[in-house]
């Protein structure tokens, strides 16, 4: 055969065609990394109780990750330290006052916030077996 029909081809590199799947690839999904695990702020809890399970969807059993680091804003779910009792509720600002919600527990202002807010919820992990 004729050598000369092949020079205008370069012939380095990759030939043929790429495997479809190389675009499909994904790194394996790590709790750790998704839910902030390593992070010395980072706590895990098992859900106790049964207000949770009305108004969060938590179920006793279920796992809690809660972030100390994060900062407390009206709307999300904290966990706040009352007595020896730890309780799970939506931090909301009424009438510029702090609550917890759904229990309608009120909050002190200033320093008490801060003592009482052990951390915000990251996550839930709902099981269902």
């Amino acid at each position: 055969m004729d050598d000369d029909i092949f020079q205008d081809f370069e012939m380095e590199g990759q030939t043929g065609f790429q495997s479809a799947t190389n675009e499909y690839g994904q790194d394996r999904l790590s709790l750790d990394k998704l839910l902030f695990l390593t992070s010395p702020s980072t706590y895990i809890f098992e859900a106790e109780g049964e207000l949770g399970s009305k108004h969060f969807q938590v179920k006793k059993g279920d796992i809690v990750i809660i972030d100390r680091k994060l900062e407390v804003k009206h709307g999300r779910l904290v966990v706040i330290v009352i007595g020896s009792e730890f309780h799970l509720g939506k931090y909301v600002l009424y009438d510029g006052k702090p609550y917890l919600m759904p229990q309608r527990i009120q909050l002190k202002d200033g320093e008490d916030i801060e003592k009482r807010v052990w951390g915000v919820i990251r996550g839930i992990l709902n099981f269902y077996v």
